[in-house]
């Protein structure tokens, strides 16, 4: 954990912050792992001023780039990246927090010797090991995930495989930071963005009276739409060839691996048909998948719809595109 008594970059000139760069930069020792924790805003992440920490954060990272490229290279970074991650967290911005949590992984490969760091444990959603800074959040982190799983593993057409965090940990989490799955990393960070988001979006729905914009809303299902259709075409058990690109020919493609008929009609689709097609549906996996291929071609081409969304409308569409991702990966993730 970060000292109280830390300074602050500003209090240093351009020459010290630069010799101080370039001794811990090559040192590559404990220590010199630690010197960013030194820094005041690793303090602030953790206690009471997210906001100040990754603004002065940021800045120390970017002032030191410009300073020496190449220490900055070669200094370990994990631990401002974490802090970062653990600032951006408490203040909602999720995408923010999982990306910094994501950047310390790299660096903890880098360095590395094999043990598991505390932003590994973030990112592979272990909220149990007690050897972490943010052990709540990531137990937070866990704990929403699991509200999906638990929806999901109560429906009748879910998978036979029982789903939980360790499924997902080992089928997902873990295998997407290794270099042969390169292209799932950014799935993996998707899939726990979006599940964070999700608590925060619900929130503001309706605090507005007055209608407006409803971005915040489109937008996030849609993150969700792109997650579903990202994983089945990421797949290691059955990857659809270059030609069966669309999601509709992807479905095609998988539909027996997946257990649902062979054609979705989700195509020239109104958002008006969207919330018709959510009022009348039944519980089935046919049909979350069918709303998650709607939602993705309406918003993916307009969020410029009148009708908007309500609380209970946003709640039932982000459980069927929720529930289709854990689907794929119960599926397909082998």
């Amino acid at each position: 954990m970060p000292n109280e008594r830390t300074h602050q970059f500003l209090d240093l000139t351009a020459d010290e912050l630069k010799a101080g760069l370039i001794e811990n930069a090559y040192r590559k020792d404990d220590e010199s792992r630690r010197w960013f924790s030194r820094f005041k805003f690793a303090y602030d992440a953790v206690n009471g001023n997210p906001h100040s920490a990754l603004r002065q954060g940021i800045d120390l990272l970017n002032k030191c780039r410009t300073l020496d490229e190449d220490a900055y290279k070669e200094i370990h970074k994990g631990g401002a990246f974490y802090w970062l991650g653990i600032a951006s967290f408490l203040v909602n911005e999720y995408e923010m927090a999982v990306f910094f949590f994501d950047a310390a992984v790299s660096e903890d490969i880098r360095w590395g010797d094999g043990t598991k760091t505390p932003a590994m444990l973030f990112m592979q959603l272990d909220g149990e090991n007690p050897e972490q800074a943010a052990k709540q959040l990531t137990r937070d982190a866990q704990n929403r995930i699991n509200r999906w799983i638990t929806d999901y593993n109560g429906l009748s057409w879910a998978s036979s495989t029982p789903m939980s965090i360790r499924v997902l940990r080992e089928r997902l989490f873990i295998p997407a930071l290794a270099p042969e799955h390169a292209t799932w990393r950014s799935v993996a960070t998707t899939f726990i963005s979006f599940s964070l988001e999700w608590d925060y979006r619900n929130l503001l729905l309706d605090i507005r009276i007055e209608p407006g914009t409803f971005e915040p809303f489109y937008i996030h299902l849609f993150k969700g739409c792109l997650l579903f259709e990202s994983l089945l075409k990421e797949n290691p058990t059955k990857k659809p060839p270059p030609e069966q690109n669309s999601l509709h020919k992807v479905l095609e493609y998988l539909h027996k691996e997946l257990g649902v008929k062979p054609n979705f009609d989700f195509n020239n689709k109104q958002w008006a048909d969207v919330l018709n097609e959510l009022e009348n549906s039944r519980d089935s996996i046919e049909q979350s998948i069918l709303l998650t291929g709607m939602v993705r071609n309406t918003i993916g081409h307009n969020i410029g719809w009148k009708d908007g969304v309500t609380k209970i409308q946003y709640q039932k569409l982000f459980m069927m595109v929720a529930s289709s991702c854990l689907h794929v990966i119960a599926c397909l993730y082998k």
